[in-house]
């Protein structure tokens, strides 16, 4: 039986492993394919990269859901707490994200 759950870990641990390879060779396509819109990018452009921004149209459906529930409209019956804090995870979620901006100059190695 000890090997059962020694077996059960090993096999949590090597999902992690290669999740983590996963991930990161995923990360280094990502940047390479950044990298390659940089160098073609003329002298004076603005990069943005926004990253992590979540689903906002289901969070203007659950908040049209609970609209129509406050004005008895359709058959879903009253809005609930746990639809409440369902919608202000979802919302929460949709603000959350990342921003990176950068502006190339003539001296970010570019010979022209």
């Amino acid at each position: 039986d000890s090997d059962a759950s020694d077996s059960g870990a090993s096999d949590a641990s090597y999902d992690d492993v290669e999740e983590s390879v996963a991930r990161d060779a995923a990360l280094l396509d990502l940047d390479a394919n950044v990298g390659k819109v940089w160098d073609a990018a003329p002298s004076g452009s603005m990069l943005l990269l926004v990253t992590g921004v979540g689903n906002a149209p289901l969070v203007k459906i659950m908040q049209e859901r609970k609209w129509k529930r406050a004005q008895a409209l359709g058959p879903w019956g009253k809005w609930t707490d746990e639809a409440e804090a369902e919608l202000r995870a979802e919302a929460e979620r949709a603000r959350r994200g990342m921003l990176f901006a950068a502006v190339k100059n003539d001296d970010d190695g570019d010979d022209d």
